[in-house]
């Protein structure tokens, strides 16, 4: 009897707050409601969590200790984790208007932008790599709506508008697919097989109230398909920040970048190429304004042809560096781009590169690439990439003796790159790469001549997308 008289009460209990829940969503305002979509919308709900595992060794500051990045000197070894978390919402309000948002894991507003959490730094700050205090998934990666058709122009259009990756041309001079801007985006197809993209894109705002030292992008891009599987493209940007008459000698920017792409396949060889040449200036206020111009270009080629089951690459990149002795011209090709791999795992991706001897991922600035490669799938659901590269300055940094800079050779590197499926959306991947430093990197360091080492990078993870 008494299990009966529980069984009852509980039953009742449950039921009660069933009512109290029903009766609470039965008072929210009509206008709070739409968890369900109405029938004409479609929204669609991903993300993705990734956990990498780091080691690195002989990665230093030039005074031998460890950095967040650094240069192939002697040093210790270091190994860590860090994750990323990504939660995004696809919408399509009809057969013309969409949007998308992505939020990811981010750091408190004192902390430089990133979009990883290093393990353990929830509990305490963390100087390890430059850890960073997660506050939570609070950083939009993307944030945009679109309208597409046309209506605005009587012929295929549209709009963008929000926070989304952005890339110009062949992404030489301009990549920031890993963060995103703030832009506009007008696309038009005056032609079949044509269209012209125009972007404004704001880099760095100051103040929503003073627009005099902002850096904003414009950019006209306009790609043309030859056939399906051949294309080609010229873009123009301007890269502009004005001058602020309350920051004593800053620098007023007008950075103009000319661009010519191409890529496609022709008789089973896929191949791309891409020129880019940079002009403008840089010009200081103050008593004695000085005033430097832009004379840096970029070149990129690449081919490659599948030879089932493997793939044999081979490719050219080379960016100007700037001259020593000309104060009034800057002759080094100017990047924005991510802090990525952009070519190779080590040197570009984790030691500070020779487009300024103290800063990471500036693309081809300053140095030249010869690289061979292959890509194989030696089992189901893995695929392998094996590259070489020859790294050497374009232009030397100094002529001092026991600086960095002084010679050419920034030496090789050999990386591997691998990923396996697991399962559906689970994927494992490898990211390796060995520097052998060469003379570009001999160079003073604690008051003494610090010989390069090899250095080493190994990166892997687990990434989960859905």
């Amino acid at each position: 009897m008494k299990k009966i008289i529980a069984l009852i009460v509980g039953t009742v209990f449950v039921v009660g707050f069933a009512v109290s829940a029903f009766a609470i969503h039965a008072t929210i305002p009509a206008e709070t409601t739409a968890v369900v979509a109405p029938k004409d919308i479609q929204i669609k709900l991903g993300g993705e969590m990734r956990f990498r595992g780091w080691y690195e060794s002989n990665i230093t500051d030039s005074a031998g200790a460890k950095a967040t990045t650094g240069r192939p000197y002697d040093g210790s070894s270091m190994s860590w984790y860090d994750q990323r978390f990504r939660l995004g919402v696809d919408v399509k309000a009809g057969d013309n208007v969409s949007g998308k948002m992505t939020l990811e894991t981010g750091v408190d507003s004192s902390s430089t932008t990133t979009d990883v959490n290093t393990w353990g730094s929830a509990n305490s700050y963390s100087t390890v790599r430059g850890g960073q205090r997660p506050s939570g998934l609070d950083t939009l990666l993307e944030g945009w709506l679109a309208y597409t058709g046309s209506g605005l122009l009587g012929v295929p259009s549209g709009i963008k508008i929000g926070h989304m990756p952005l890339m110009v041309g062949a992404g030489q001079f301009f990549d920031h697919r890993q963060h995103g801007d703030d832009a506009i985006l007008f696309t038009v197809e005056p032609a079949k097989g044509t269209e012209i993209n125009l972007i404004t894109a704001k880099l760095s705002e100051d103040t929503t109230t003073d627009n005099t030292n902002d850096i904003d992008l414009y950019t006209i891009a306009v790609v043309h398909k030859l056939d399906k599987d051949n294309s080609v493209g010229i873009d123009y940007s301007t890269v502009n920040q004005s001058n602020s008459a309350t920051i004593t000698n800053y620098t007023r920017l007008n950075l103009q970048n000319l661009g010519l792409n191409a890529n496609g396949n022709m008789s089973g060889i896929g191949y791309r190429a891409s020129a880019d040449i940079q002009f403008g200036e840089t010009k200081t206020s103050g008593a004695t304004p000085e005033k430097v111009k832009f004379k840096g270009y970029g070149i990129t080629l690449g081919a490659n042809y599948n030879l089932d089951p493997v793939t044999l690459r081979a490719s050219f990149a080379m960016g100007s560096g700037n001259k020593t002795d000309t104060a009034d011209k800057n002759e080094a090709f100017q990047t924005l781009v991510g802090t990525i791999i952009n070519y190779t795992v080590a040197y570009d991706y984790r030691v500070h590169t020779a487009c300024s001897g103290s800063t990471t991922g500036t693309g081809i600035c300053n140095t030249t690439y010869y690289n061979i490669g292959l890509t194989a799938s030696p089992v189901k659901d893995m695929t392998v990439a094996l590259d070489y590269f020859l790294l050497r300055a374009t232009k030397k940094l100094t002529e001092t003796a026991n600086s960095l800079g002084n010679k050419k050779d920034i030496g090789s590197e050999i990386d591997l790159k691998a990923t396996y499926k697991l399962a559906k959306n689970l994927t494992y991947f490898i990211n390796s790469g060995i520097l052998f430093a060469d003379n570009f990197y001999k160079a003073a360091a604690s008051g003494a001549t610090s010989d390069p080492k090899d250095a080493v990078v190994f990166q892997h993870g687990i990434t989960l997308s859905f």
